[in-house]
């Protein structure tokens, strides 16, 4: 998919700095069974450590 008008809408966008040393992609597990008060799960598929830069 073409995300070029996603990026070009947050290219404005200045926000506050802020540091990460891991990447976690996560798969969310959304209630499906109707009970109340039910909660999603969420499952780590992937880690990744992240070098510094520079």
């Amino acid at each position: 998919p073409d995300v070029r008008p996603l990026l070009d809408a947050l290219d404005g966008h200045r926000g506050r700095s802020w540091t990460v040393d891991e990447l976690f992609l996560v798969h969310s597990r959304l209630p499906r069974s109707g009970v109340p008060g039910e909660q999603p799960r969420y499952e780590t598929v992937a880690r990744w450590e992240l070098g510094a830069s520079g």
